[in-house]
């Protein structure tokens, strides 16, 4: 027999899917959201998380919120309590995505590198995203020519993956939406 716990919140998905709120997952987000609006050091994201699971579990039906609701939820709470730039920018926090190039490279040969880096980038055919932030690219150079230091083959390798970023991206992305800002980070 397996026994529910009573103190678990749930999230269901807009195609039906529950999931265990995740707190930490909830505090990355909204921490995220803060760095965003220029609040870098923001300590208040972990206890915006803990607040709305304890609102879940005590007063939701079933324990459980759909996925917009807890998104209005965060906003909600984050206004109240004066931060109308962070709960602004947790509502855009669609709008913009990150790759990072140093965390696809880990054990996979170049190959393997660009399907999944073509997979990462799929991200860019959504119309309403605004930028794309592609992060890491010195270490998984670094990484894909098991170099020790910077080269011109590593400068070469950086280039050709650069190009294919920007192919892909281009490729990915509708006539009709808006403007796509793509920054690469090392």
């Amino acid at each position: 027999m397996i026994l529910l716990c009573d103190n678990i919140g749930w999230v269901q998905a807009a195609y039906g899917r529950t999931a265990p709120f995740d707190i930490e997952r909830l505090s990355v987000s909204v921490m995220r959201a803060a760095t965003l609006a220029g609040h870098g050091d923001w300590w208040l994201a972990e206890s915006v998380a803990l607040a709305l699971e304890e609102f879940i579990v005590g007063h939701c039906a079933r324990q459980t919120v759909p996925a917009e609701t807890l998104a209005d939820l965060v906003k909600g709470v984050l206004g109240s309590l004066g931060y109308a730039d962070i709960a602004e920018a947790y509502g855009r926090r669609h709008q913009h995505a990150e790759v990072h190039l140093d965390q696809i490279t880990n054990t996979v040969s170049e190959l393997e590198f660009f399907q999944r880096l073509d997979a990462a980038l799929r991200v860019a055919g959504d119309d309403e995203l605004a930028s794309v932030q592609v992060r890491g690219l010195r270490s998984c150079v670094m990484r894909l020519r098991g170099a020790q230091y910077w080269s011109a083959s590593c400068r070469q390798m950086a280039e050709e993956i650069l190009c294919h970023v920007r192919e892909r991206v281009a490729r990915a992305r509708r006539r009709e939406a808006g403007e796509l800002r793509l920054a690469v980070i090392e």
